[in-house]
């Protein structure tokens, strides 16, 4: 039988071929070293053995043998193996040793050794070099390629490491139907295929005597499949692993990408891809690529994380809030999903939107306002305060004066005139006096000390901001000595000499009223005095003493109002105008003042 018979057979068997201990009278014998077989048949592996029948005069018995391939540690029994149990068989006659084996695997090729055990101390032997096994396989290898645009020429070899110089004869076959190969050779070793990126084909080949034993067959990757881990929805901060999976033969390589705005970002090799800590930022489209020699493929992937809202932000339009105006509140922020937005004020509720628009603002209106953002994976809020800027309100005066017992502005004493106004943003304050030009004080308090007469007059309060300006005005009346007159805008003063003025007037009428019936009767004691006086000169009486008549003019002037600044020069001449149109109340009273005795 020829060594290619051997090998194309389903049982081989193993020539005699022997192996001789070193040791005398110790020996196993192989029948060959060397043996290559198809996967999936039976092999026979044969041997015999022998050893000393007497050793130091006892005689020599076998108590064990077996067949073992581990070389690491004491000797396993194949039929011990979990690989091997099931598909060896050992011989049983004394001195003659085979194996066999069923169904051999590519896993099967290794060196095998039989070893028997005696019943002396030291009567155990290995039997060696042993046999080496190899299970041939079928193997389509790459030769070489040419890579065009869109495909590319593939040189393919059919290799059989039992056949290492090709001399067998060789069938092509793509998707199970034989073909020729475009390299004419004696074997037909070399097949020349054309691949295209898309290509589903498979090829295989086999020995031309054995069609049915075919090689695995190679073929392009296939369109790959991306998982995820966790297969739910992606929460930013979370550890996530993409993996990327597609049949191809041989084993195919991974590479993963993104997508960016003007080019690729290359990630990673290999089938997986894990993000430790996703971010937001992480969302956008990936694919994987799958690539072999015969072959590539690529699937996209889009990712998207999922997060709460953050980065919230507040805008005003416009900036700058003028009373009056159309403001609107716009609230915006990053989310995934889109978040939900409320807006507040204090603890009221406005409305469910992310624009807020308030169409004519006023000062009520001014506060914090407060923006909440909100999805299921969490909220945030961020606030704005609302500043409603306007021009001076009218302002208003206040006089304060060192005064005597009687109410009146004294000559010498301090004055301080105080100026107040609403406005937003606060106002500045100048003070005028009437037909002056440069202002007097640029404070919102002016304090006038040691007041003279010449200090008396009109003076003009100016509260401004960038929005606008509003004037007020106060009276100050001085007075000489220890007389003075109360300020114009003294309301209470004003009232008291109402009232003093009004006292006035019913006595001086009273007294009006009783005038002749005096005169007359004064005239006549007058005569009676002097003829007294002629008789007793030195006789005289208190009760007796003339009563002399004199004339007080009180003059009501109708109270002026208060000019504007603006206006100073137009008032002035309005005043004499007035002071011709409004005629004078003018009340006679009777001041009686009393003669001493020496009069």
């Amino acid at each position: 039988m020829s060594l290619t018979a051997a090998l194309r057979g389903f049982v081989v068997l193993l020539c005699c071929f022997s192996v001789v201990k070193s040791q005398t009278d110790w020996k196993v014998k192989y029948y060959q070293t060397e043996i290559c077989a198809d996967k999936g048949s039976t092999v026979v592996i044969l041997c015999s053995y022998d050893f000393p029948v007497m050793l130091n005069r006892v005689s020599t018995t076998v108590k064990k043998s077996f067949w073992f391939i581990r070389t690491e540690g004491e000797p396993v029994d194949l039929r011990e193996d979990p690989e091997y149990k099931d598909r060896v068989t050992y011989s049983s006659s004394p001195k003659s040793c085979y194996l066999i084996i069923s169904g051999v695997r590519e896993s099967d090729s290794a060196v095998y050794k039989f070893m028997f055990i005696t019943n002396h101390q030291t009567g155990r032997y290995i039997g060696e070099p042993g046999v080496r096994l190899t299970v041939r396989d079928l193997q389509v290898l790459l030769v070489s390629t040419s890579v065009q645009q869109e495909d590319s020429d593939v040189q393919l070899k059919c290799f059989i490491r039992c056949d290492p110089k090709g001399l067998e004869e060789y069938v092509w076959f793509i998707n199970g139907e034989e073909t020729r190969s475009r390299i004419q050779s004696e074997t037909s070793q070399t097949f020349l295929y054309r691949s295209w990126n898309s290509s589903t084909d498979r090829i295989s080949c086999s020995l031309r005597s054995s069609k049915t034993d075919q090689s695995p067959e190679v073929y392009a990757p296939r369109t790959p499949t991306v998982s995820l881990d966790p297969p739910t929805e992606i929460l930013e901060g979370r550890s996530v692993t993409l993996t990327c999976s597609s049949d191809a033969n041989p084993a195919a390589k991974f590479n993963w990408f993104k997508k960016m705005k003007s080019s690729v970002k290359i990630l990673s090799q290999g089938p997986q891809f894990v993000f430790d800590s996703i971010q937001s930022t992480d969302s956008g489209d990936y694919y994987c690529k799958v690539q072999n020699y015969l072959g590539l493929k690529i699937s996209d992937f889009k990712l998207e994380v999922k997060y709460a809202p953050k980065n919230i932000s507040v805008s005003v339009n416009p900036p700058e809030i003028l009373e009056g105006s159309s403001v609107t509140l716009t609230c915006s922020s990053d989310a995934n999903p889109a978040a939900n937005y409320t807006w507040f004020k204090a603890k009221n509720r406005l409305n469910a939107a992310n624009v807020y628009h308030l169409p004519s603002i006023n000062i009520n209106d001014s506060g914090i306002y407060r923006c909440k953002s909100e999805n299921k994976h969490g909220w945030i809020n961020s606030s704005v305060h609302i500043d409603v800027l306007y021009p001076p309100r009218s302002p208003s005066v206040h006089l304060s004066r060192t005064i005597n017992g009687s109410g009146q502005i004294l000559e010498g004493s301090s004055v301080t005139l105080t100026c107040s106004s609403d406005a937003n943003p606060a106002a500045n304050y100048t003070w005028f006096k009437e037909n002056k030009d440069s202002p007097k004080s640029e404070e919102q308090m002016f304090t006038i000390s040691d007041i003279t007469a010449e200090d008396g007059g009109l003076y003009i309060c100016v509260a401004q901001n960038k929005l606008g300006q509003q004037n007020s005005t106060v009276q100050v009346s001085v007075g000489s000595g220890s007389v003075g007159l109360a300020a114009a805008c003294s309301i209470p003063a004003v009232l008291l000499t109402l009232i003093f003025l009004a006292v006035l007037f019913l006595k001086i009428f009273r007294r009006r009223s009783s005038g002749p019936l005096v005169i007359r009767s004064q005239d006549k004691d007058a005569q009676n005095r002097e003829g007294s006086d002629r008789e007793d000169p030195t006789s005289r009486h208190p009760a007796e003493d003339e009563t002399e008549i004199q004339y007080a003019t009180v003059t009501f002037t109708k109270r002026q109002e208060d000019p504007l600044y603006s206006n100073i020069e137009p008032v002035k001449a309005k005043r004499r105008r007035d002071a011709h149109e409004d005629k004078e109340d003018v009340v006679y009273s009777l001041v009686g003042p009393s003669r001493s005795p020496a009069d």
